[in-house]
């Protein structure tokens, strides 16, 4: 997997992101960093190692966090929707309303077919509405 070094994020997010302690923001950056052009990424057990290994190595062990912590913050997220479970086991979807690792025209693609996916799982049509311009997000 190749590290990114950049990502796009639209100032829509601050309603869900006041929500993150910094130690949840950390991860979800880290997630943005890490997230392939589809704003997909695997969080399972390789990834949730890394990471701590990542934060442990980088503050000198002076910042610590447990697997507990990391599963718990990628819930929480979930839940503020700022990821999406994709259906398959330890794969979610970075919200490409909010972050975008890519060009427009991929992040739009990228939000459709969240929508879909969302369509396709819930009965809450409205769970992620589709602004009528997407450069409105």
């Amino acid at each position: 997997m190749k590290k990114k070094t950049h990502y796009k994020h639209f100032n829509n997010a601050g309603h869900k992101l006041i929500h993150l302690n910094g130690k949840d923001r950390v991860l979800l950056d880290y997630m943005c960093e890490w997230m392939d052009t589809q704003n997909r990424i695997t969080l399972d057990g390789f990834f949730i190692e890394k990471f701590i290994a990542h934060i442990a190595r980088i503050t000198d062990e002076r910042v610590m966090y447990s697997k507990k912590q990391v599963t718990y913050a990628i819930e929480k997220m979930a839940s503020l929707e700022l990821i999406f479970h994709s259906g398959k086991k330890g794969v979610y979807f970075v919200s490409p309303k909010h972050f975008a690792n890519g060009t427009l025209g991929q992040n739009k693609k990228n939000f459709l077919k969240v929508q879909k996916l969302l369509e396709d799982t819930t009965s809450d049509k409205t769970l992620y509405h589709i602004p009528r311009k997407f450069t409105d997000c």
